[in-house]
């Protein structure tokens, strides 16, 4: 990320700050792989620390999608103390499964690095929260719920460790068509397993198996309305969805939707180095237009509803 944009995040939020003040602040950190940019990352969050202890912003959170390769003790430290407490870090088996899918850019294998830093984690008294991503592939079963008795061996009784269990799923890109994806039925079956393989231990696991994209809430509910109390069966709002919700790209370009990432009609601005925005109107318009229609299910998922 260039300076300009730097700045311009840190300006953004200072002008918002003075403008209107501003309760809550969470930055989030979503790749790639957010730590290879750690300057980047303390330079904005130090920035918008700054103001909460000034008292011009009443309280700040953050999360960060990482692969843990570089989430080090000293590195967790530093970031939970700047209030980025929540972690999501994807797991794709067990050492031999995970080493196979998921190297470094060198080609070095990754697993024991990761896990070492999960360890230090759980040995450690800081306050954070991290969801550990099961991926379910063709063929990884066994090697997931090898990785299961693991967490609940090593990780087991930490609540700040939690579970998240889906399907590998197609977001799109050039490498998209190489992918081997698991059938539906396949996947749910080894996310009961694993839900119950944790449970069993007291351990918190949610299967997001049957939803879209990448929601916990399942797409196809989101629309529903329990006739009885004339109210939306799963109400949910999504952030793409939310006015003041922006995702800023490295290159200073602005989009609502992390999964919508490369369409045209996602592009929806982009900031300036002294904090201001150009946003078309049209695009936003269309990624708001829940909070004018009061539908749930353009609320719930801007991008899947049809309008």
């Amino acid at each position: 990320m260039k300076p300009p944009v730097r700045e311009g995040i840190k300006n953004l939020i200072a002008k918002r700050v003075e403008r209107y003040g501003l309760d809550y602040l969470s930055l989030s950190w979503f790749g790639g792989e957010p730590l290879l940019a750690k300057d980047v990352v303390f330079e904005i969050c130090e920035s918008a620390e700054k103001l909460c202890r000034s008292g011009a912003i009443g309280a700040r959170g953050g999360e960060m999608t990482t692969n843990g390769y570089l989430l080090d003790l000293a590195t967790l430290t530093a970031l939970v103390e700047l209030q980025q407490k929540r972690y999501q870090i994807t797991l794709d088996g067990d050492e031999p499964e995970h080493n196979r899918t998921r190297r470094s850019a060198s080609g070095e294998k990754t697993f024991d690095k990761i896990w070492s830093n999960l360890v230090t984690a759980h040995q450690s008294s800081l306050d954070f929260s991290i969801i550990l991503r099961l991926h379910i592939m063709p063929g990884n079963a066994d090697s997931l719920f090898r990785l299961a008795d693991r967490i609940i061996g090593e990780l087991n009784g930490d609540s700040r460790f939690n579970i998240f269990i889906r399907e590998i799923s197609n977001l799109g890109g050039p490498t998209s068509g190489q992918i081997a994806y698991i059938t539906r039925q396949e996947a749910q079956a080894t996310a009961d397993k694993l839900a119950h393989m944790f449970e069993d231990q007291g351990i918190s696991a949610i299967s997001g198996v049957a939803g879209l994209f990448e929601s916990q809430v399942e797409v196809k509910e989101i629309g529903k309305i329990d006739r009885e109390h004339d109210e939306p069966i799963a109400p949910y709002i999504c952030y793409a969805a939310k006015p003041y919700h922006f995702v800023i790209r490295p290159t200073g370009k602005i989009v609502k939707c992390t999964v919508d990432f490369n369409s045209d009609r996602n592009a929806v601005g982009e900031l300036h180095a002294d904090g201001t925005i150009t946003l078309d109107s049209a695009k936003m318009d269309y990624w708001a237009r829940g909070y004018k229609s009061h539908n749930s299910l353009e609320l719930g998922c801007p991008a899947h509803a049809k309008s």
